[in-house]
């Protein structure tokens, strides 16, 4: 079994994009529904997290995180330099699992003051 890759042991030039429904949104934008809206995030595979953009519909996030467009490009630029690889994935799959986990124990969440 080989041990888990560290963030500083990446190259820093991957980045993944999905998103997760919202159960909002009014439908009045063309090609949305109902309750429809999506948040998007990016994420570059050391875990930190790069962009974010709230869109009406899956297919809008595509663009909206720049993976059918040049949208938040100068985010990934920025962190991973001129030679970034922007991939879209399922929230479900293996590398937005391994990338969030390693985002939760990079940046683990404060606790609510009671």
């Amino acid at each position: 079994m080989t041990e888990p890759v560290t963030a500083e042991q990446m190259s820093h030039q991957r980045v993944y994009a999905t998103c997760y429904p919202m159960g909002s949104g009014s439908g009045r934008v063309h090609g949305s529904t109902l309750g429809g809206d999506v948040m998007g995030v990016a994420m570059c595979e050391c875990g930190d997290v790069l962009a974010e953009h709230l869109s009406s519909s899956e297919g809008f996030s595509r663009h909206d995180m720049g993976v059918t467009s040049d949208w938040k490009h100068e985010h990934y630029r920025k962190h991973c330099g001129p030679d970034f690889n922007l991939q879209w994935v399922s929230r479900d799959s293996e590398e937005w699992k391994r990338i969030l986990a390693l985002n939760h124990s990079r940046h683990p969440r404060e606790e609510e003051p009671a």
